[in-house]
């Protein structure tokens, strides 16, 4: 084993194996009892035996030698001399401690000094190193501010030359810095600190582990080993720092345990995220195609009424066309008639020249009966349409003719008391269709509302917390409604109700702390709220609730009751909920009746003597519900209430169309019935007579023709005239029924041409809607050529494209609520597992971009951060820690064994 003093041989037979620095003396002036002059002890660098009685001071020198090699608050002072810990100390040396005396009076032992304030102490060592010839002194110089229990003020001194106390630490006077100043200017190093001056003497004295010291204090005044292992280990090996080793492994291991915690975490993380983000990216394209097939439906109308100007126009060009040709025509017809009207009136000259006259007055009368005969056939045949539009039988004689006037008049009677029925009835179902539409805008109003939240609070209540917190800038999750925190719990939902009953309008309640009561009282009361509103002030700190008086064995209903978890106004909740919610869960009537504050499935509440049962609404219709934080039921319930309702509506709309044509029929009788009186003269109608007036004549006419040839000759040209004039004439009302027909159209396309510019007049409306032309073109090209310019055909293709889009945005608003659904719940799910990441974050679709940014940082991110640094913390920290411990363990080993 090597040496620990390397430059020292313990040997000092010779004189020349006196190697090393050695003790050649050792001074002491006021030092413990050595008081008042300069105390030495001659070595001479050889071992020295100290003996003397007891109490003659051998361990005072002994610690005097221990004080100027070790630090004061390592030292075990008078330990040589076997006495106890903290007997003597540093002061007790300086002070020169001989003696206790006990003060009767308190019976308190103190010390008795030998000087006070005004001494000073000093220790010194000379050490020589005749190999080296050199000479080293070490001394430490002591005083006492006060005499109290400090430490003495001191300071350290070493010289590379044989100094002793008489001659270099004397006459100085008074101050401490004098004595420095003076042992600075001879040489002497002076520190203020004993780690400096242990490091410069150790230096000079060539002793180059501070464990050698340590051993030297052990053994400078050991009397006996009790443990040799314990004491080569603590003392005479160089120190090996296991617990920090073994502290950085345990430290590293710990790191690594919790990169792996932070893998997994983040692993199970992207596991719930991964099919949330999905659901949210299916639920934002199903609101894109909602919110495309939307601007589509509010775009279809503007869209086909661009289709139809532009179908219109190429209609009125052709009709103009039409009209131009239409016209040239009959001007054409017009000047044959009126050429052969001219060549008539000169046949009827000739023919009056050879004795027509008759046959003239005969074909006057002849054409007089005819438009007689037109006249009255035309009002018998209306008088008749008109006897079967009422329902009577149609007439052909007089006595016919006057028994239906009598008829007609109670036959008006009756369809007047019809028609009044049916106005009455038509009346109260177009109310009880109104009635269902509102009921059907307010359910739907309701569920785009529920598929944005996750409450089941009334949509009208969500708008006025709404409008109070936009204006006082308050989250609105900072002022709940109670139903929003309180729910029923699943294996209670028999109860659920009941609950429903006895807490539906503190459900509605506003629940306000105490840092916005004032600022919401203020609101409430500035605003006319055009509702009802119940809110109530919550304190910040609450004592704790006090449990509900049991007076029966039954569950209370406050038990099936659970609050929403983390939620600030628990306590509050649970105090209240315990005053409002102690009624007794009871089965029957008759531990009803024997209840003080009961409730029954059935929702018949008990509050001592007030009984109370409200039936206007069923107890299980969960439309009216409203509690708890998960709506899927309040949904469903008004999904299938929606479904109801278009069933009653499609019932009413078909009633009313019946009623509807019913009464047109009955008012077109009674139209009818009404125009019979324009026909009161039977002679008016009587055509039949004018027919056999007219065969008269011509039975006459014949016989005055066949009497002359030239008169038969010019009769029968005249004839042929007629007969072309008659057809050029059918030829032109021909056209001008075609023309009358060309202009109506024409003027029904210019009336919907105006219709269709003025609501095409709001340009802004068009910009917006032409931006969804381009995939309306698309719907519209699986139905109509793009060339079609039929209006008509455009009316139609209109209509099937807008039942289509509605029936698609039918199916998509449903799926997308579904998938909003899914998607809360899966929020909520995450936020109960990880709530120190969604501490800011909501049940909600609002919160969609937070849980995608999460979903991203997670994967791209912290999972592969986290992987690395298990990677980095496995490979480099503690792999590499156990290894270098390891080689650290052989090392010292072999230290051990050398």
């Amino acid at each position: 084993m090597s040496a620990l003093f390397s430059l020292i041989d313990l040997d000092d037979g010779l004189p020349d194996r006196l190697s090393g620095s050695r003790l050649q003396r050792l001074e002491v002036f006021n030092w413990g009892t050595f008081d008042q002059k300069v105390w030495s002890f001659e070595l001479g660098g050889r071992n020295a035996l100290l003996t003397g009685d007891i109490g003659s001071g051998k361990s005072t020198l002994v610690d005097a030698i221990t004080t100027l090699l070790l630090p004061a608050n390592k030292i075990s002072y008078n330990k040589a001399a076997g006495a106890e810990t903290r007997e003597r100390d540093l002061r007790s040396y300086v002070q020169g401690h001989y003696k206790s005396e006990r003060n009767e009076t308190t019976g308190v032992s103190r010390p008795v000094p030998l000087r006070d304030t005004r001494h000073f102490s000093v220790i010194l060592g000379v050490f020589a190193n005749t190999g080296y010839a050199t000479t080293v002194t070490l001394a430490q110089v002591f005083r006492t501010k006060d005499m109290g229990s400090g430490q003495p003020e001191r300071f350290f001194v070493v010289a590379d030359s044989d100094q002793s106390i008489a001659k270099d630490f004397s006459e100085f006077g008074t101050e401490f810095n004098s004595l420095k100043h003076r042992l600075r200017d001879g040489g002497a190093r002076v520190y203020d600190s004993f780690p400096e001056y242990g490091r410069d003497f150790r230096r000079h004295l060539g002793i180059e582990s501070e464990q050698a010291m340590e051993l030297f204090h052990q053994t400078v005044s050991m009397k006996a080993v009790d443990n040799l292992n314990d004491f080569v280990r603590s003392h005479m090996l160089e120190p090996f720092d296991t617990k920090s080793h073994i502290a950085s492994l345990i430290e590293h291991f710990d790191n690594l345990t919790q990169a792996h915690d932070a893998v997994l975490r983040a692993r199970a993380q992207l596991e719930l995220l991964q099919p949330l983000v999905a659901d949210l990216d299916s639920f934002e394209q199903l609101s894109n195609a909602r919110t495309t097939l939307e601007h589509q439906l509010t775009a279809l109308p503007l869209y086909f009424a661009e289709r139809t100007r532009r179908a219109l126009l190429f209609e009125l060009e052709v009709l103009a066309v039409q009209l131009h040709d239409l016209s040239q025509e009959l001007e054409s017809l017009e000047e044959s008639v009126r050429d052969l009207r001219e060549t008539e009136a000169q046949l009827n000259l000739q023919i009056a020249g050879v004795g027509g006259d008759r046959l003239a007055d005969i074909e006057r009368l002849i054409e007089r009966h005819q438009r007689d005969k037109q006249i009255r056939q035309t009002k018998f045949d209306h008088f008749n349409t008109l006897l079967s539009q009422a329902g009577m039988v149609q007439v052909s004689v007089a006595e016919q003719f006057l028994a239906t006037r009598e008829r007609a008049i109670a036959r008006q009677t009756e369809l007047e008391v019809e028609h009044s029925a049916i106005e009455n009835d038509l009346n109260e179902r177009r109310f009880e269709q109104r009635s269902i539409n509102e009921e059907c805008e307010g359910v739907n109003k309701e569920l785009h509302s529920l598929q944005t939240r996750h409450s089941n609070i009334p949509r009208d209540s969500l708008e006025l917390r709404q409008r109070l917190c936009g204006d006082l800038t308050i989250e609105p999750n900072h002022l709940p409604f109670a139903g929003e925190l309180i729910q029923v719990l699943e294996e209670a939902s028999q109860w659920e109700g009941a609950a429903e009953r006895v807490l539906h309008n503190f459900a509605l309640s506003l629940l306000v702390p105490d840092q916005h009561y004032e600022a919401v009282a203020a609101w409430i009361n500035d605003h006319h709220l055009n509702a009802r509103i119940v809110y109530y002030r919550v304190p910040n700190r609450m004592a704790p609730a006090t449990l509900p008086e049991r007076r029966s064995a039954h569950p209370l209903l406050v038990d099936m009751l659970e609050l929403k978890p983390e939620s600030e106004f628990e306590s509050w909740l649970k105090a209240e909920l315990a005053r409002r919610a102690n009624h007794a869960c009871v089965d029957t009537t008759d531990e009803f009746r024997t209840a003080q504050r009961a409730v029954t499935r059935a929702g018949q509440i008990k509050d001592k003597e007030r009984h109370e049962k409200d039936d206007r609404r069923r107890i299980d219709d969960r439309r009216e519900y409203v509690l708890g934080w998960t709506n899927q039921g309040k949904i469903d319930a008004l999904l299938a209430h929606a479904i109801t309702l278009q069933e009653r509506l499609n019932f009413i709309s078909s009633v009313i169309a019946d009623l509807a044509k019913r009464g047109e029929a009955v008012s077109l009788q009674l139209r009818s019935l009404a125009r019979l009186g324009e026909h009161s003269n039977w002679d008016d109608l009587n055509w039949q007579d004018l027919v056999n007036e007219i065969a008269s004549l011509h039975a006459e006419r014949l016989r005055i023709t066949s009497s002359s040839d030239t008169l038969a000759l010019l009769t029968s040209e005249r004839e042929r005239v007629r007969q072309e004039v008659a057809n050029y004439e059918h030829s032109r009302d021909g056209f001008q029924r075609d023309r009358g027909a060309a202009e109506g159209r024409q003027r029904t396309a210019e009336a919907e041409l105006d219709r269709v510019k003025g609501m095409l007049s709001n340009t802004q409306a068009v910009e917006v809607a032409t931006e969804s032309f381009a995939s309306i073109d698309v719907a519209v090209a699986l139905e109509l050529d793009g060339s079609v310019q039929d209006v008509m055909r455009l009316t139609t293709v209109h209509q099937s494209i807008n039942a289509s889009l509605v029936h698609q945005l039918n199916t998509i608003t449903k799926q997308e609520g579904v998938l909003g659904q899914r998607s809360v719940r899966s929020m909520s799910t995450f936020r109960g597992k990880f709530p120190h990441e969604t501490s800011e974050f909501d049940d909600s679709l609002a919160s969609a971009r937070e849980y995608r940014q999460l979903h991203q940082r997670v994967a791209t991110d912290d999972l592969p951060r986290f992987e690395r640094e298990f990677k980095d913390y496995l490979n480099q920290n503690a792999i590499r820690d156990i290894a270098g411990f390891s080689a650290q363990l052989n090392k010292h080993e072999k230290q051990i064994q050398d």
